[in-house]
């Protein structure tokens, strides 16, 4: 837990709605996505960081809102800004798998389980999944139940689903949101040999 530190917030606009960013001199700490997550990430910040003082500093955030935009605008793929990620051991792993999943593809809370070495954590990684404080840099919308449902998403399953029709998993945003239940889930590309392949190399392993 770090003590005295300097949150640093943004707000910048997009055609998902507003995003508050929120950073510290490591790196990118926090992204709300609606107002229910900006009151999660006030309770996230004071059990990492405590006595922090947040600061209005939009300055700070000019490459990471550039590249936020980049990608909402169908220009860029992966982020390079530094990420300053709290949390648990286990919801570190969880999230350091996510983060292999590519862009335009998708992976199942079961998937996730196996990588970390657990298949029956299945629940516990949708608990991480929900509790990831960076959704879009750590993509937890690319992660939906073993069915083929969006499952849950933390800034609803509508940004979920746009989300995900913006990365071309599903073929036009005008899909209704209860067809995906029944979707083929070959249509979603689990894909994990390709996170499988993501993850390794993300660690060095041939």
């Amino acid at each position: 837990m770090a003590t005295g530190e300097i949150i640093y917030v943004s707000t910048l606009l997009t055609w998902l709605g507003p995003l508050k960013l929120y950073s510290t001199g490591k790196g990118l700490v926090g992204l709300a996505l609606n107002c229910q997550r900006v009151l999660f990430l006030e309770r996230w910040f004071a059990r990492y960081f405590a006595d922090a003082e947040q600061r209005d500093d939009r300055g700070r955030h000019f490459q990471i809102q550039e590249q936020l935009l980049e990608y909402l605008d169908g220009r860029r793929r992966v982020f390079d800004v530094p990420l300053d990620l709290r949390g648990t051991p286990f919801q570190m792993d969880v999230w350091d798998r996510i983060s292999a999943i590519p862009y335009g593809v998708v992976a199942t809370y079961g998937v996730i389980a196996h990588l970390i070495g657990d298949p029956k954590a299945s629940r516990a990684v949708g608990n991480a999944n929900g509790s990831n404080p960076l959704p879009i840099f750590v993509p937890c919308h690319r992660v939906i139940g073993s069915n083929g449902s969006l499952a849950g998403y933390s800034g609803g399953l509508p940004i979920k689903r746009r989300l995900l029709t913006h990365e071309g998993v599903f073929p036009s945003d005008s899909i209704q949101l209860s067809l995906f239940s029944n979707v083929d889930k070959s249509a979603l590309r689990p894909a994990y040999s390709v996170i499988r392949r993501a993850a390794n190399t993300c660690r060095g392993v041939v």
